[in-house]
């Protein structure tokens, strides 16, 4: 990813309802806990991102995904 232009996560997720979600970068932190969500790249440090989302239902059962991301 590079530039100004927003790049957009969105998380597809089932359980028992409420979810929460944590996006994080191993590089920059917490990123969000919404849904879905815009990052410009232009906000995250340069290199290699490893995206993390972790999905959360009303019993407490997690589940979590990652994608590599390099930030030019």
């Amino acid at each position: 990813m590079q530039g100004n232009k927003d790049v957009t996560f969105d998380a597809a997720a089932s359980g028992k309802e409420p979810l929460t979600y944590s996006w994080t970068s191993n590089i920059d932190g917490e990123l969000s806990t919404s849904r879905k969500f815009k990052q410009n790249p232009s906000r995250l440090s340069k290199g290699g991102h490893m995206i993390i989302l972790k999905v959360t239902d009303a019993y407490g059962t997690s589940a979590q995904g990652s994608v590599p991301v390099e930030v030019m």
